[in-house]
């Protein structure tokens, strides 16, 4: 069918863009459960993002996100079993980090205290979701609750 691909909207979690808020643009990608997913989402923006990475260690090589150095202005960690080997994955490749912080809203919190007008926020874990929440799905829907809530 022409055209159809110009109104599909895509599917929840892959890449899902959000909303903009204060001239920023968010994306959930909480469907990256792997470390290439990550790199493979922030690669398909032309400009830097702000990757926000994270969660359950399954024995992942996470050397993969040195591709992230000239792609990922800061990656936001998330606290879980992995993000010391993502800390040092990233550390390695003098990819600039932050975190991890003990929830999502706090890191939220200051993400929006750095972020600026036309700033991409990705939201691309790279590791599964199970110690602080129920799923990918549970975890990307509440990201977005949390950008629907931010204030204008």
């Amino acid at each position: 069918i022409p055209g159809a691909a110009a109104t599909f909207p895509g599917i929840e979690h892959r890449l899902e863009f959000v909303r903009t808020v204060r001239g920023i643009s968010f994306y959930n990608d909480s469907a990256a459960t792997i470390p290439d997913a990550t790199v493979a989402a922030a690669m398909s923006f032309k400009d830097q993002v702000i990757v926000i990475a994270g969660g359950t260690d399954k024995e992942l090589d996470f050397s993969v996100l040195s591709e992230l150095k000239d792609r990922a202005r800061k990656v936001y960690l998330l606290e879980g079993s992995a993000s010391a080997k993502i800390a040092d994955a990233l550390h390695e490749a003098e990819v600039p980090f932050i975190g991890p912080f003990p929830s999502l809203k706090e890191l939220m919190s200051s993400i929006m205290a750095e972020a600026g007008p036309g700033d991409i926020v990705l939201f691309s874990p790279g590791c599964t979701s199970f110690e602080m929440f129920l799923n990918e799905f549970d975890r990307g829907r509440r990201f977005k609750a949390m950008v629907e809530e931010l204030p204008d």
